[in-house]
């Protein structure tokens, strides 16, 4: 029983292992999808409906589309335009990206990754709308079926209607937005086709007379009737207390005042909000529920409040009171100030400077310009702004301008053009500095680069019929010369939003406009990179060189490569690679960034984006220095064609470009000869970049053919290589590596080879025929001593000759002219031979000897012929040599003598 125990035990602790593991795997899983989403693109797949589409040059009418493009795009020949939300409710900012597309969208159906939206009702769609949390893609807005749906990111559905924060609460709901949504059938979503009237770079130019428009409002605003105020001798409710705004102008910020009204003693305290607005709270001595009543320039009004709890009054300037917040039991309201100590209640749950801003200009009949609307109108005060991008030749290239018009309800409801001092300037909640705000401005006009909407660099104003410039960003100073505004743009371009050119042919530092201002700058640094990735090339990395956010920049163009098109993303560095014989234009160059790398290759003179052959920088720059200025990669290890790159033809490529032939005159020595054929049997001159096999380090010249020596049996290793084309350049192997000879010392090739060999391969040419010392260390690079040990012999008539030489792995056999290979390769270091002759002075006999006295010997058998032979056999072989050589004797001669082999070879 007790085993019985112990094993279910043991099997419910490995399934609690189990579980905690397959959790982790599950989390980590989702948390690296999630990061890989948030960093990466994310694309929906709109599917359309097919027979009423309109666009041409789609892969089976589909649409693949990033939603998290901030920047306008083109996708399936149907462009679409990206335009900023901002909204508010109450303390939440919303915040997003509005993608707007020329031709409406049937969309019957979209997928994200394994998720599937259907759509039930087909019709027309201007776009969709992507919200931010965070700077990140919270969830997606999309009307289908009669409604807005939100979703996440992922394709799942949120809710339908009211947005997923509202919590069921329809006032926070896209209604409340303008939101691209259902169409008319045949609509084209087309930007106005307007341009905005600005100068030229080089003139001043005075506006043309606007027309006056009406339009008639779509929307009645809902009007609170204001109080009214109390006759001088009317009886106060029951619970009065009358707020003295009058007096509470006297006090001053951070002094409480006091002051009474009847039996109650009120404390006024002043502190400042948000910098321009000012609180005044009003605080009985006795707290009690109050009947509060407004005094304000002698006048009282009864707001129509009663159980009031707390008081306060927000002010502006000059103590002009614009919004009053009193809090009964459980609730606040709060009454705007509307002129002439007239009130009106509005909902105000959270009193934020917005609200009091939009007060304010009410009140002063001034207008705040909100340079993060970018489409659409907004109201501020009395006024509404209509915003429009201008469209056509603008003057300055690469940058975006929307033009903000002000308009004002006249008599008989419509809008009409108006002109108004202007409160603020601001991008949503960052104010600007520099503008002069008693200018009545017509129209304000904000330019942005085009890669980043979110910071404008100019502002133009439409003053009394006179254009007024303001250069800069949150701090803007008037440029009053036309002629200065694009240098001034670009110069402001690169230091708020670190905006450079790069010059691909720069090698040195260079400024934000590619090096052309002259002025010695250098936001750009260069760093060289010799033979990276190989010998040959050389990598210029080009990085931001300012102290302040040094890590990354953004892109506006490149020098002399106009045509290029790229994303406007924040770059770390561009690495451009050149061949060191034309440092005109780089071959590839990469933009690398946050999560993003692309490379542009250079073909037909023109860069190109495209990945990595096979991934591998290295392949890319020999295939395109191959197909850009022909550089092939040589190797001398290989005896049949192969591909350029220097790789076997086969399975990875489907051609061999690099032909080789074998030759093996003179006997001793193989050839290889290697030309390149781009068409079969026509030979191609090349130049060349790589060679394996050869420590060579050759200088860009033309080649026609290449030939390549080895000695038999070590294929391995050239021992010499000749470079035919217009000059012939000879290499040759010595102890030292590869050294350049003088191409006439191939006419004694043979000698030449020999010693080549000696210094490569350790291999040494034995004269088997000399008696003595031969070779000259400085001529030859060995010297092989000869020592006569005929009287240690002990064989009448036959001589013996030991050669002495240097450690040495392999040796050939010469007789004369005559050459022979023993094929030695069990012996690895030998350094002595041992040459008997019979009596007619012909070498018959050869012993190798090493270092460690192991020896291999060797018979003639004539014709140049040599064997092998045994020890024990060497006695019997020169025995009958020496009666062979007896018999060719004279008649008369004397017998041969015993041979004794007593002691062989003591050396």
């Amino acid at each position: 029983m007790k085993k019985f125990w112990l094993a279910l035990l043991f099997i419910l602790l490995l399934a609690a292992i189990l579980t905690v593991g397959l959790t982790f795997t599950f989390l980590y899983k989702h948390r690296k999808e999630a990061k890989e989403v948030k960093h990466g693109e994310i694309i929906w797949t709109f599917h359309l409906e097919h027979e009423d589409l309109k666009l041409k040059g789609t892969l089976e009418d589909i649409l693949n589309v990033d939603i998290l493009k901030t920047i306008e795009y083109e996708v399936g020949g149907n462009k679409a335009s990206v335009r900023s939300v901002v909204r508010e409710f109450g303390d939440l900012t919303l915040t997003g990206w509005m993608h707007l597309f020329k031709q409406p969208l049937r969309v019957k159906k979209i997928t994200v990754g394994k998720a599937q939206i259907e759509v039930v009702k087909v019709v027309p769609i201007a776009g969709f709308t992507v919200f931010n949390k965070e700077g990140n893609p919270d969830f997606v807005t999309l009307w289908h079926d009669d409604s807005f749906h939100h979703y996440s990111v992922e394709g799942e559905l949120l809710t339908v209607g009211a947005f997923p924060f509202a919590k069921g609460d329809e006032s926070k709901h896209p209604d409340r937005l303008e939101l691209p949504k259902e169409v008319k059938e045949d609509t084209e979503m087309a930007l106005p086709e307007h341009r905005e009237e600005v100068p030229m770079p080089h003139e001043e130019v005075r506006p043309k007379e606007e027309k006056v428009e009406v339009i008639v409002e779509s929307k009645k605003e809902e009007l609170v009737v204001p109080a009214v105020p109390v006759p001088e001798k009317k009886v106060r409710r029951v619970g009065a207390l009358v707020v003295d705004l009058d007096l509470a102008s006297k006090s001053e910020v951070g002094a409480p005042f006091k002051y009474k009204d009847g039996d109650d003693e009120i404390t006024i305290t002043r502190t400042t909000f948000n910098v321009i607005y000012e609180k005044w709270t009003f605080t009985l001595t006795k707290q009690r529920a109050v009947v509060p009543y407004i005094k304000y320039e002698g006048e009282e009004v009864d707001v129509g409040c009663s159980g009031v709890l707390e008081l306060a009054v927000f002010v502006g300037r000059v103590n002009l009171p614009l919004l009053a917040s009193f809090r009964e039991a459980g609730r606040i309201k709060s009454f705007a100030h509307r002129g002439k100590n007239a009130w009106q209640h509005v909902h105000a749950p959270v009193v934020d400077v917005d609200t009091l801003d939009d007060i304010y200009c009410f009140l002063k009949q001034i207008v705040i310009f909100d340079f993060s609307k970018q489409s659409g109108q907004y109201k501020v005060g009395a006024f509404e702004v209509h915003v429009t991008e201008t469209v056509g030749a603008e003057p300055f290239e690469k940058f975006k301008s929307f033009k903000h018009t002000i308009f004002k309800t006249n008599d008989e409801g419509g809008l009409v053009a108006a002109s108004a001092k202007v409160h603020k300037y601001k991008f949503f909640k960052v104010n600007f500095n520099g503008l002069n705000a008693d200018d009545s401005v017509t129209t304000a006009t904000a330019f942005f680069w085009d890669g980043d909407l979110t910071k404008p660099l100019m502002i133009r104003l439409l003053v009394n019929n006179t254009y007024l410039n303001y250069v800069g960003h949150k701090d803007y100073e008037l440029e009053p010369k036309a002629a200065l505004l694009q240098a001034r743009l670009e110069r402001f371009n690169y230091l708020v939003n670190r905006v450079v050119t790069i010059n691909l042919a720069k090698q040195m530092p260079y400024d934000f406009k590619g090096g052309v201002l002259g002025t010695g700058e250098e936001h750009v640094a260069v760093r060289i990179e010799e033979n990276s990735p190989m010998e040959h090339f050389r990598k210029c990395v080009h990085t931001h060189a300012a102290a302040r956010n040094a890590e990354f920049f953004k892109i506006i163009g490149f020098l002399g490569e106009e045509y290029l098109t790229f994303e406007n993303r924040d770059v770390s560095q561009v690495e451009a690679y050149f061949l060191k014989g034309h440092l005109e234009r780089p071959l590839l160059f990469s933009m690398k960034g946050h999560f993003h790398t692309h490379h542009y290759h250079l073909e037909s003179g023109k860069f190109v984006k495209k990945d990595l052959i096979f991934d591998d920088v290295l392949y890319t720059l020999k295939h395109l220095a191959y197909h850009t200025f022909t550089y092939l990669t040589l190797d001398f290890n290989r005896f049949s064609s192969y591909h350029f790159s220097g790789e076997s033809a086969f399975p990875r490529h489907r051609h061999a470009h690099v032909i080789v032939r074998r030759n093996e005159e003179p006997s001793e020595f193989v050839r290889t000869t290697h030309t390149l054929e781009k068409r079969h049997g026509e030979i191609t001159n090349f130049f060349v970049l790589a060679l394996k096999g050869a420590d060579i380090v050759l200088k860009d010249q033309v080649v026609s053919s290449v030939d390549a020596y080895y000695v038999k049996r070590h294929l391995d290793d050239p021992i010499a290589i000749n470079f035919k084309g217009a000059a012939n350049r000879l290499y040759v192997a010595t102890k030292n590596g590869f050294e350049q000879k003088d191409s006439i010392i191939l006419s004694n090739l043979e000698k030449v080879m020999r010693r080549a060999a000696h210094d490569k391969l350790k291999l040494v040419y034995l004269q088997l025929h000399r008696t003595s010392s031969y070779y000259d260390e400085h001529l030859d690079g060995l010297s092989v001593k000869v020592e006569d040990k005929t009287d240690e012999l002990d064989i009448d008539e036959f001589k013996m000759y030991v050669h002495a030489f240097p450690e040495s792995s392999d040796v050939r056999f010469l007789l004369k002219e005559a050459y022979f290979d023993p094929k030695v390769d069990t012996l690895v270091d030998l350094n002595k031979a041992v040459v008997i002759f019979d009596r007619n002075e012909v070498p018959v006999l050869v012993s190798l000897i090493d270092l460690e006295g192991n020896a291999l010997h060797f018979k003639h058998d004539g014709d140049n012929k040599w064997s092998k032979v045994r020890p024990l056999d060497m006695r019997q072989f020169l025995i009958k040599g020496n009666q062979e050589s007896a018999e060719k004797s004279a008649l008369f001669q004397p017998q041969p003598g015993d041979i004794h082999l007593t002691g062989l070879y003591p050396y």
